[in-house]
């Protein structure tokens, strides 16, 4: 007998009669229990030892009548359960099973039946995603952009391209080193799931005055612009910065005048017809990626690396005080010494998204 034919024997459910035949032998004409084993070589040697020693026999199959403990969850608790889980994801970024315990008024069950009744519809405590949701048209978008992109040629990324713009903000925490202790924010979702269908869904946390920069990244190049701002951003406003600091980032590029080709993310006030007057008397053009594509933008892995370098440092350098423009200049410092071998390898990365969201049919990717 085969290995394979042991193996799916030793799970074979034996028949009332044969297990009746099987006592009978055994205890009314005395063979033995090996010798049973080999006359019934299709069960396994406990199978037969069971039912030839058994004291009685019955005709019904208990495992089909035991159906394991009584349910503790009715079906409108596991209904209040998950109304009260969405409508916590769109009021607060961190919240657990017993806040929605609480909300939901199900204090008749335990936590632990709570996580049972969540994991059994694919949900876990997982970290607060940085990425929202993607709707069916922006996924379509993010297929045509890349199918359209896979087109180009091979060095459009890195030559192309002259620089990658994106404005990013950061929270100023009066105390670094307790914020960056502190325990992410967690929540109870799907594995591909974000926080909303609009935004990243970035939670910087309670408190702290906004650091915003306008930050250019290039290939070969580096960081070629960190500008920081505290004007609030429209289309005219956004139109002077391009006249007075763009010039700057194109020189440093070092490209020729008929080659500004820069990056963005589709921002209204950087696409509006006074921005457009500026770039276009500067004889540069812009390339638009999708909305809602981070992942497109080699720029926002550069922002990742600088929170955790922000993070990394109030740790070890123990910082427990520290005011708004020491923070600004440490963010600035850190934006600026970011390597620039870092930002190549990740603006060569591009090509290998754009066949990533190819094959994920406009979903995320990786990167």
């Amino acid at each position: 007998m085969s290995i394979e034919t042991k193996r799916r024997n030793k799970h074979k459910k034996m028949d009332l009669k044969t297990s009746m035949y099987i006592r009978v032998l055994h205890q009314e004409a005395g063979i033995t229990g090996k010798a049973l084993c080999k006359k019934f070589p299709n069960y396994s040697k406990r199978t037969v030892y069971r039912h030839a020693t058994a004291t009685t026999i019955t005709t019904e199959d208990g495992r089909r009548n035991n159906r394991g403990r009584p349910k503790k969850l009715t079906d409108r608790d596991q209904r209040d359960i998950f109304r009260t889980l969405h409508k916590l994801r769109n009021e607060k970024a961190t919240f657990s099973a017993k806040k929605i315990q609480d909300e939901a008024k199900l204090h008749h069950v335990s936590t632990k039946t709570i996580h049972r009744a969540l994991r059994k519809k694919n949900y876990y405590y997982r970290q607060s995603r940085k990425k929202g949701l993607l709707s069916a048209s922006d996924k379509a978008k993010r297929l045509k952009f890349a199918r359209v992109a896979l087109k180009f040629d091979s060095e459009f990324w890195t030559k192309q391209i002259t620089f990658y713009l994106d404005g990013v903000s950061f929270s100023h925490k009066y105390n670094p080193y307790a914020e960056a202790r502190a325990v992410s924010s967690m929540a109870w979702r799907k594995p591909g799931e974000g926080l909303d269908i609009t935004t990243k869904g970035r939670k910087e946390g309670s408190g702290g005055r906004l650091a915003n920069f306008y930050v250019a990244i290039a290939y070969g190049k580096g960081v070629v612009l960190c500008s920081q701002y505290h004007w609030q951003v429209t289309g005219e406003r956004f139109a002077k910065f391009i006249e007075n600091i763009f010039p700057v980032a194109f020189e440093k590029c070092g490209v020729h005048p008929n080659g500004r080709l820069w990056l963005q993310d589709g921002d209204p006030r950087q696409v509006s017809k006074a921005a457009k007057t500026a770039w276009e008397h500067l004889g540069s053009k812009h390339f638009e990626i999708p909305a809602r594509s981070p992942d497109i933008n080699p720029i926002e892995n550069m922002f990742h690396l600088v929170r955790k370098q922000l993070k990394e440092d109030a740790l070890n350098l123990n910082i427990t005080n520290e005011s708004y423009n020491d923070f600004s200049k440490r963010v600035a410092n850190t934006l600026l010494n970011i390597s620039p071998e870092i930002i190549d390898k990740t603006i060569e990365s591009m090509r290998t998204r754009m066949i990533e969201i190819v094959k994920r049919k406009g979903g995320r990717t990786r990167f």
